[in-house]
Parts: C-alpha cells; sequence; structure tokens
C-alpha cells in the first residue's frame, strides 16, 4: 500500500512469493533507510519507477519472476551503491 512510505525507519522490505499483484508504488524507494527490498515471485505489473529520490543507500532491489515491462529507467544509474540487482 502506498502509507508504506510513513515507515521512515524501514530497511528492508521482504515479501516474496506472497501473490502480490499492481504496479510498484514509486515512493517505496524513497524510503530514506531502505536498504533491501525483495519483491521477487509476484504478480507485479507495468514498469520499473525512476531512480531519482533517496534511493542512494539501496544495497539490494530483487524484483524478478514478476510481470514488469518496458524499458529500464535511466535512473537506474543513480544506484551507485546497489550489489545486487535481479530483474529476470
Amino acid at each position: 500500500p502506498h502509507s508504506i512510505v510513513k515507515l521512515v525507519d524501514l530497511e528492508m522490505i521482504q515479501i516474496p512469493g506472497s501473490d502480490l499483484s499492481g504496479s510498484i508504488p514509486p515512493t517505496i524507494f524513497n524510503l530514506p533507510k531502505l536498504l533491501s527490498i525483495n519483491l521477487e515471485r509476484n504478480n507485479l505489473s507495468g514498469t520499473l519507477p525512476d531512480f531519482t529520490g533517496n534511493q542512494v543507500n539501496i544495497l539490494s532491489i530483487r524484483l524478478s519472476t514478476n510481470q514488469l515491462n518496458g524499458t529500464l529507467p535511466w535512473s537506474l544509474g543513480n544506484l551507485v551503491q546497489t550489489q545486487l540487482l535481479t530483474l529476470d
């Protein structure tokens, strides 16, 4: 839900294989302390949001095995600390 952005101290989001659907809310990546997000093996659709906010500390983004489409946003280059990115 969009209200997740109120959890400003959240460091990890781990919801793999939970049958989530819909698009990824772009604001989810703007959590100031977020280090890791795992939304693999769901039914998420749409495109990846732009990474133009506070995502500089995100180390791991796992989004594989979803229904994402479109081109990769140029702003992926802003994720200079990211060590793992799975999108297959």
